[in-house]
């Protein structure tokens, strides 16, 4: 049975792309048989950190023109399979939400799991989208301002009935006016499941178009996010 898991934030900048696709790179790492989809229709942005920018296919093609689901998938070099949003301008009217989500629906027994790099917003039309997930992870920052917007997404995506497992707080500096682990936790109600430190790593893989989790497999973020991939799904990594 195929498992739909979304990745979300409150407002742009957190990372939550880079996130999805390193989460769907570990995951693959472990065997898992999965999908990311670039969600976010308006400013796609997995092809930018992938650097397949010019595929024939897209699934605003498989929206539009009632195409095959399976012809939109493509298989990175990192092993990493991915449905890309267009990036051309004209593909941006007329958007459907209602038929992104009948799109993706035909992924049900394609593939183990499906990873969706939503929208950075909580409009109502993300929070439509988000009807289709069976979990969602949130991601944001240690600091307060970042925190209180995670905390209203929060609040609406228990209102929408959404089964939120956890939250990833990425960038991690360190400093004295971080918020806390325990501190997040008792503001949000929720567990942090990844804490993600701020690694120039990041932006080195961004510039090869490469999953840091592939291009510096033992740097700091990427052993965080192997370590979330792992929890995930219940899997032990044995020590080196």
């Amino acid at each position: 049975m195929t498992k739909f898991v979304a990745i979300v934030s409150s407002k742009g900048g957190t990372g939550k792309t880079t996130l999805a696709v390193n989460l769907g790179s570990a995951l693959n790492h472990y065997g898992r048989d999965l999908i990311l989809v670039d969600g976010n229709l308006r400013n796609p942005n997995v092809t930018i950190h992938l650097g397949l920018t010019t595929l024939p296919n897209t699934i605003n093609d498989v929206m539009n023109k009632d195409g095959k689901v399976t012809d939109a998938v493509y298989r990175h070099h990192s092993g990493l399979k991915i449905i890309p949003a267009s990036i051309a301008v004209h593909d941006l009217k007329g958007l459907d939400i209602s038929k992104f989500k009948k799109a993706i629906l035909k992924l049900k027994n394609v593939c183990e799991v499906v990873l969706i790099d939503t929208p950075p917003s909580i409009t109502d039309e993300h929070f439509d989208l988000l009807e289709i997930a069976d979990e969602i992870i949130i991601i944001t920052h240690p600091e307060l301002p970042s925190l209180t917007d995670t905390l209203r997404i929060i609040k609406l995506s228990e209102k929408a009935g959404h089964n939120i497992i956890g939250i990833v707080v990425n960038s991690i500096h360190n400093k004295k006016f971080e918020v806390h682990r325990e501190n997040i936790e008792g503001l949000l109600g929720k567990p942090v499941i990844a804490e993600i430190p701020f690694d120039m790593v990041v932006k080195e893989s961004i510039r090869h178009n490469t999953p840091v989790v592939k291009h510096q497999p033992n740097s700091k973020a990427s052993k965080e996010i192997y370590k979330l991939a792992s929890m995930l799904i219940g899997y032990v990594p044995k020590d080196d």
